[in-house]
C-alpha cells in the first residue's frame, strides 16, 4: 500500500506519547483491548516506518497482556528491525524499555535490571527525575521482586515519596515495596497515605 495522504496527522498521536505509558499508568481497560486490536491491524496497512514500528508496539502490549509468548517474540523481532528505520524519531529509548520487558518475560533478570538501569541513566538524560524514576521502576520493580531484592528499591522510593509527597504514585509504589518485604508498618502508613487522597 503507498504511503497515505495525511499519515503525519495519524503519527502525530503516537510522537506526543512514550509507550512506556502503558507500564506505568496500566494497561487499557478490556473493553478497549478490541480498539487496540483493531488500531494494530489499522496502522499496519500504512508503508510506513513509523506506522510499523507503532503497530508492532501496539501488538507486543496486546501480545503480554494475551500471555502470548510467540506473538510477543514476533513484535520484539519486528521492533528490533524497525527501529533503524524509523526516521521520524529514535526509538533506540523505546527499544530499550521493550527489551528490559522481553528479558524479564524470558526469565533473564540480570538482563532486564542491566536494561532498566540503562533506561533510568538516558532517560535522565531527557526527562525530569520524577518521570525518569516513574519509567525505572515500571521496568525494575518487578525484576527485583522476582530476585528477592525488592527492599534495595525502598530507599529510592522512600526518598521520592518524601521529595514529592503530593505525587501519590509514589506512596503507592512505597507500598507495592513494603508489601514485597513484609514491612507491614510501612505498608500500613503508605496506604493510610493512599487513603487519605481519596483515590483508594
Amino acid at each position: 500500500m503507498p504511503r497515505a495522504e495525511g499519515i503525519e496527522d495519524l503519527l502525530s498521536f503516537f510522537q506526543r506519547r512514550e509507550p512506556v505509558d502503558e507500564w506505568v499508568h496500566g494497561a487499557p481497560h478490556p473493553d478497549d483491548l478490541d480498539l487496540r486490536r483493531r488500531a494494530a491491524a489499522g496502522i499496519a496497512a500504512f508503508d510506513d516506518h513509523e506506522a510499523q514500528w507503532e503497530s508492532r508496539y501496539l501488538a507486543f502490549g496486546l501480545a503480554l497482556i494475551d500471555a502470548d509468548r510467540a506473538a510477543l517474540d514476533e513484535a520484539v523481532a519486528d521492533l528490533q528491525r524497525l527501529t533503524s528505520a524509523v526516521r521520524q524519531r529514535d526509538h533506540q529509548q523505546s527499544l530499550r524499555q521493550v527489551a528490559s520487558v522481553h528479558a524479564f518475560i524470558r526469565g533473564e533478570l540480570d538482563e532486564a535490571g542491566r536494561l532498566a538501569e540503562e533506561v533510568l541513566a538516558t532517560s535522565l538524560e531527557t526527562f525530569s527525575l520524577s518521570w525518569a524514576a516513574s519509567i525505572h521502576y515500571a521496568l525494575i520493580g518487578p525484576v527485583r521482586e522476582a530476585q528477592g531484592r525488592a527492599g534495595e528499591l525502598w530507599p529510592q522510593i522512600a526518598a521520592l515519596a518524601e521529595h514529592s509527597p503530593e505525587f501519590v504514585t509514589w506512596h503507592v509504589v512505597a507500598a507495592s515495596v513494603a508489601y514485597a518485604t513484609g514491612d507491614a508498618a510501612s505498608l500500613d502508613r503508605e496506604l493510610a497515605l493512599v487513603a487519605d487522597t481519596g483515590l483508594a
